[in-house]
């Protein structure tokens, strides 16, 4: 059970106006997020925004997010953005690099796309390793040197970069609600991380 109580699901309106029995209830991170009235329905908003105005590619959504909670260690978010990114194209292996890498000391995305190796031989585009590593340092760090955001910049377009920081941000927050907050896995989800 999280640290605090959901709040109770708003029975569902019927088209005449009366109320029915309670909707199915949405994903445990957006319950706790409900006691912010204030700001839940703008969360809502930007999180559907991620999935239907993005410039950026899908699959790197995907990857960008998978790193940025598997750094945080928010077991929630990571497990269900890893049966998401299935449906995106980020594979089994992908996922599991990432879950290695994140738990390794600051720089361990760097370091490992640095060395190369067979591990990672076509495993990821270069397009992607710069994902990784701009999203790694992101995270990490509180700016972008000059050599990486070069590279970022061959690679993504100005409206791609400021929905990559965004991405990254947002995913923060929600990690950071998961993990201060205990959230717990809905049904019967595995943890992925």
């Amino acid at each position: 059970m999280a640290r605090i109580p959901y709040p109770p699901l708003p029975p569902a309106p019927k088209k005449d106006g009366t109320t029915t029995t309670p909707r199915p209830p949405p994903p445990n991170v957006s319950r706790v997020l409900a006691h912010s009235t204030g700001t839940a329905t703008h969360w809502g908003a930007v999180a559907n925004a991620h999935f239907t105005a993005l410039q950026l590619d899908a699959k790197l959504r995907e990857l960008a997010i998978l790193l940025t909670t598997a750094k945080l260690g928010s077991t929630y978010e990571h497990t269900h953005h890893s049966l998401i990114s299935a449906k995106f194209g980020v594979s089994d292996a992908q996922r599991a690099w990432i879950g290695d890498k994140a738990r390794l000391a600051e720089g361990g995305v760097l370091n490992s796309v640095q060395q190369g190796g067979k591990e990672q031989e076509g495993l990821f585009t270069d397009k992607e390793k710069v994902l990784l590593v701009l999203v790694e340092n992101v995270v990490e760090r509180k700016d972008v040197g000059e050599e990486l955001w070069k590279s970022a910049s061959g690679f993504f377009g100005e409206r791609e970069l400021v929905e990559i920081v965004s991405l990254v941000g947002f995913y923060f927050t929600f990690s950071r609600i998961t993990t201060v907050f205990e959230v717990e896995l809905e049904g019967s989800s595995g943890s992925k991380l």
